[in-house]
């Protein structure tokens, strides 16, 4: 099977579910960092062993290098 590059944008309970089953399943993933949080994504994947692996970048950087890009980021109705 090809490993597939994996953009994540949210770093929260669905981004990081995201990522954990991408990362056991062989695939290359990458957090994209947020500039209005910095460090957070950073200390999602220290705080997490099961993210070993998972890079963070920002977002242009881990969007322009991705076989697929995934928004999980909360949507606020008005």
């Amino acid at each position: 099977m090809r490993s597939v590059r994996l953009a994540v944008l949210g770093y929260g309970n669905v981004g990081s579910a995201l990522a954990r089953a991408a990362r056991a399943a062989g695939h290359d993933v990458t957090f994209a960092d947020n500039p209005a949080n910095p460090g957070a994504a950073d200390a999602t994947v220290a705080g997490d062993p099961r993210l070993r692996g998972v890079a963070v970048a920002p977002a242009a950087d881990a969007i322009a290098g991705a076989d697929l890009v995934i928004v999980a980021r909360r949507w606020r109705q008005r």
